[in-house]
């Protein structure tokens, strides 16, 4: 909805009823169906697109999309959706409204038009991942022995909503000290941070709808000669995996041929993919 209205409306990621949608025709203008509250909200953000709204207790944003690709005498042939976002309950509404459409799956087709980022997109994409670094960094400049793990992150999820402004939405800062240090997606928590820990520091937010995150690692004290010599094999492989991703090549290559170097460098390779997203797909 945002890449092709130009409209976050960020409460359909919080209430899976609240759902927003496109109809997009192949003669003639797309359309914008909301949430009647919404709508204040969605014309300041998508312009003069044409936009329809649906009462939350009798409609949906389906029921409404099939009445306007119904206006006209045009119920069109065939018709693509996101097969990937679409509730199933939404796609019987939106299946049983045009009986004589064959509904396909339009995935591909967006993900192809995602994955070409426009100059105004990578710019939008360089701030986010700025913005998170200079937080992370502030924030871990403000640290010290003693400080609680969830305190640390909220200082990263303050800096970063200081510094990005009024773009930024859904911030938030993660920590993990010690034990904690090798479970995935930890949520910090009381834990206080010791002399000789190592601490993942992250943050993530979207930046006008998109999706960025940034992971550093942190040392309180010095580093014992172990971490060290861990920590550096960790780096040449993050920089040999960056070099990997190049235009054209497979996913599957990039990830056989940085666990091979991964294994060359003794380190364990425990997940089935080797990085994160930044973009509209988190």
């Amino acid at each position: 909805v945002l890449y092709l209205s130009g409209a976050l409306i960020h409460t359909q990621q919080l209430m899976r009823r609240r759902q927003c949608a496109v109809v997009a025709v192949r003669e003639g203008t797309a359309t914008l169906v909301v949430a009647e509250v919404e709508l204040p909200l969605a014309r300041r953000m998508a312009g003069d697109m044409p936009i329809r709204t649906y009462n939350e207790l009798t409609e949906s944003a389906c029921s409404v999309a099939a009445a306007i690709l119904r206006e006209g005498n045009r119920v069109p042939a065939t018709l693509a959706i996101e097969r990937s976002y679409l509730p199933a309950l939404d796609h019987d509404v939106l299946t049983a409204a045009l009986p004589t459409t064959r509904v396909i799956g339009g995935d591909a087709e967006l993900m192809a038009l995602r994955r070409a980022k426009s100059p105004t997109e990578l710019a939008e994409l360089c701030v986010g991942a700025q913005t998170i670094d200079r937080a992370i960094d502030e924030a871990i400049r403000a640290a010290r022995p003693g400080m609680r793990e969830d305190a640390l992150a909220e200082l990263i999820r303050a800096n970063i909503q200081r510094i990005g402004g009024a773009g930024v939405s859904l911030a938030s800062g993660m920590v993990a000290a010690g034990e904690n240090l090798l479970v995935p997606h930890h949520h910090a928590g009381s834990r206080p941070l010791e002399e000789g820990d190592v601490v993942k520091v992250a943050g993530r937010a979207t930046f006008h709808g998109y999706y960025a995150q940034l992971a550093r690692m942190a040392v309180v004290g010095a580093a014992a000669a172990e971490f060290a010599d861990r920590y550096s094999r960790c780096r040449e492989a993050h920089r040999f995996l960056l070099g990997a991703l190049r235009p054209g090549v497979p996913a599957a290559q990039v990830y056989e041929e940085v666990i091979s170097k991964r294994e060359g460098l003794k380190l364990a390779a425990r997940l089935a993919h080797v990085g994160d997203s930044m973009g509209l797909e988190y």
